[in-house]
């Protein structure tokens, strides 16, 4: 592979602007694969052998540029772009075995594939804040873009197929085309004031207008022709409109601190089908994202931090989209619309303390997942069918601790 970048920075006046580009290629050896399956419900089906190689080509830039521009000591404009996307083409071979449970040849066939696909982000982003006279106090508008296009295009063909036993249409020469994006605009106005030397808060709120597009073309070959496959050809269309509002409030007494802050969000999303309209729904979504932080300063360098927070994390299209990908006989997948918001728990304990000599900071996590979303797979009928739900449930606690000693003027151990 090979690569190449470049920076810049300009300032006239007031105005200041960076940017920065790179660009990598990369041109893969063949690679070779072997895997096996073993499907315990089936003893004409129990063993599945592949082996496989590919070669890939690959073209991968990125690029990004920050500017902001003082209108007056109390009115600022910042604006940033970024861009990244990039290409690969390939091509594969395999050979699929099946075998029963005294393995004993029961079908095979060969594959022959060509890949190409293309994707990439575009985003923009665009603020205004205006600062009161007041120190500490501000008044923030944002605007920010994102476009996310993935498209894929992929043929299969078929050779040596050898008592196969179900609908040979599974064999048949294909071609599927893929034109997936997201479309994603955000506004938001925040605003913080620090009432006293005790009592800050800060309010907001947020619109978030998200479109969702896959639209899938799906060819066959039949007497030297690829024509299409209605029933597996569609468009798909899924349209989020989510409003957030938060507040935060801060406290400081003494040697004690606090924050609590809470946000809500609710989801309007509409699911469309261009041909399956029964698959049409409408559905909405609340969450409540609670967060909270203690602290106490146990001396002038010594403090302690208590902290719970809460994170959604809403599925994208990928892990949404129903189409069905049967390139490989063998092996199905497709998303599922039905999935919900994941929500994942974290507490934590910080401890730090500072010197001119000695400097520690330990931190005790706590975190966990009811509702992970997961890819899972299973068996129907010796093909195996991978797909997504909320079934994840996963916990993690974490210690980390660092720490920095400076015996003398020349030494430093961390």
């Amino acid at each position: 592979g090979m690569n190449a970048g470049a920076y810049g920075t300009v300032q006239i006046g007031k105005f200041t602007v960076t940017g920065n580009y790179s660009f990598n290629h990369n041109d893969s050896p063949r690679s070779y694969s072997e895997s096996g399956r073993e499907d315990y419900t089936s003893t004409d089906y129990r063993y599945l052998e592949s082996n496989a190689s590919s070669k890939y080509k690959s073209n991968f830039q990125f690029g990004s540029m920050e500017g902001s521009y003082e209108i007056d000591t109390l009115n600022l404009v910042t604006f940033s772009m970024q861009m990244w996307g990039g290409s690969n083409k390939g091509t594969g071979d395999g050979n699929t075995r099946m075998l029963n449970d005294r393995r004993e040849h029961t079908y095979s066939y060969n594959t022959l594939n060509r890949t190409k696909s293309r994707f990439g982000s575009i985003a923009a982003n665009f603020d205004y804040q205006h600062s009161f006279k007041k120190k500490g106090e501000y008044l923030t508008f944002s605007y920010r873009y994102n476009g996310s296009p993935n498209d894929s295009e992929t043929y299969t063909e078929y050779e040596d197929v050898k008592d196969y036993p179900y609908d040979m249409d599974y064999l048949r020469n294909q071609y599927f085309d893929n034109d997936a994006r997201t479309d994603e605009h955000t506004f938001q106005v925040d605003y913080s004031n620090p009432i006293s030397d005790m009592h800050d808060i800060a309010v907001g709120a947020k619109y978030i207008l998200r479109d969702n597009q896959s639209k899938t073309d799906y060819y066959k070959e039949f007497d030297g022709t690829y024509q299409p496959d209605e029933n597996l050809t569609d468009k798909y269309e899924q349209t989020q409109n989510i409003m957030a509002a938060y507040a935060d409030y801060k406290l400081r007494w003494k040697k004690f601190g606090a924050k609590a802050g809470v946000r809500y969000e609710h989801t309007f999303m509409d699911v469309e089908y261009d041909k399956l309209s029964e698959k049409n729904f409408k559905t909405d979504f609340d969450d409540v994202v609670p967060s909270m932080t203690l602290s106490y300063q146990l001396a002038p360098t010594r403090t302690i931090r208590a902290s719970y927070n809460m994170r959604i994390s809403r599925p994208g299209i990928w892990y949404l989209n129903p189409f069905r990908n049967t390139s490989n006989p063998t092996s199905i997948s497709y998303g599922n619309p039905d999935l919900d918001t994941e929500k994942s728990h974290s507490f934590g304990v910080t401890f730090s303390s500072f010197s001119a000599k000695f400097n520690v900071n330990a931190t005790l996590n706590y975190s966990f997942i009811d509702n992970g979303i997961e890819r899972y797979s299973f068996m129907n009928n010796g093909v195996m069918e991978s797909t997504y739900g909320n079934i994840g449930r996963t916990k993690h606690t974490r210690l980390s601790l660092w720490m920095n000693w400076n015996p003398g003027n020349k030494t430093r151990i961390s």
